[in-house]
């Protein structure tokens, strides 16, 4: 998608774009660390379509683990917890976290294939 950031308009995404919190996506950064090895949380990264396809991978292999696991501890070397205090408070609402964090890894792993087929990649905007 290379119209990132039109500076004419003021958009810095496309229709059909996805927005995550940074602590959310923080939860994922390690599917994307671990295929995408140029990645850095704050800034631009591109994913080629087989990259896309290894994150993808992974993270449905996370949606499964999310929905496995009875302690936050378990997700420990899986999910990013980046910032102070997001693991005590996923863990304080265990069990609707990882059911929203199996969902999400699904939904975001069927949009990474979508999009890298249909634009060849994807990119990620860091802050």
């Amino acid at each position: 998608m290379s119209s990132y950031c039109r500076a004419s308009t003021g958009f810095c995404w496309n229709d059909g774009s996805l927005f995550f919190q940074e602590d959310v996506f923080g939860y994922f950064e390690p599917c994307v660390k671990k295929h995408v090895p140029d990645f850095d949380h704050y800034a631009f990264t591109e994913m080629d379509a087989s990259q896309c396809a290894l994150v993808a991978s992974s993270l449905r292999d996370l949606a499964v683990l999310g929905q496995s696991v009875t302690t936050v501890a378990q997700l420990r070397d899986h999910v990013g917890f980046i910032f102070h205090g997001s693991e005590k408070r996923f863990e304080n609402d265990l069990a609707d976290n990882l059911s929203a964090l199996a969902r999400l890894a699904e939904e975001l792993a069927d949009w990474l294939v979508v999009h890298a087929s249909r634009h060849g990649q994807v990119s990620i905007l860091g802050l």
